[in-house]
């Protein structure tokens, strides 16, 4: 499964969460009759195509068939679901400050010995600090239970 096929997949089960508000996107109805549909087109799994294979194709081809329902009444939804055209100008940006980062900290830094208080190994050693902390953070408090959100939120 690929990444544009998870973000399908993703959405249609978020559409179908929320099938209980006024205006319903997927109904359960359209969600059976998909799921019968699709598994008949399928072939059985056996000899040729694993279980896991069937289930992980199953599973695309229900989404897909779902989504195509859900933009035929709601076209906005497309934005979801497809990559956003600066996606991948910000990848390379990113990659692109941390090479100029690494050789900055390089520059700043002594390269024949290594100083334990230097800016870099500092900044490293924080982050990790930090990441550790929110994850012990996370585990101790306890969790609000979740309320069905509306809008953008509850689909996302």
């Amino acid at each position: 499964m690929d990444e544009t096929e998870a973000r399908t997949v993703f959405l249609v089960r978020a559409l179908e969460e929320t099938a209980d508000g006024p205006a319903p996107l997927l109904t359960p109805a359209e969600g059976r009759q998909a799921s019968e549909v699709v598994r008949a087109g399928l072939p059985k799994p056996g000899r040729t195509l694993r279980h896991q294979e069937w289930s992980e194709r199953f599973v695309v081809q229900r989404a897909q068939r779902l989504l195509q329902d859900a933009l035929a009444r709601r076209p906005g939804l497309r934005g979801l679901v497809e990559r956003p055209a600066l996606f991948p100008l910000a990848q390379v940006l990113v990659a692109a400050l941390g090479f100029a980062a690494g050789f900055a900290s390089d520059a700043l830094a002594n390269p024949h010995r290594i100083n334990l208080l230097s800016a870099p190994l500092l900044g490293v050693v924080a982050w990790n600090w930090l990441l550790a902390l929110l994850w012990l953070v996370s585990r101790v408090l306890p969790r609000r239970p979740r309320r069905h959100a509306r809008g953008l939120a509850g689909l996302l």
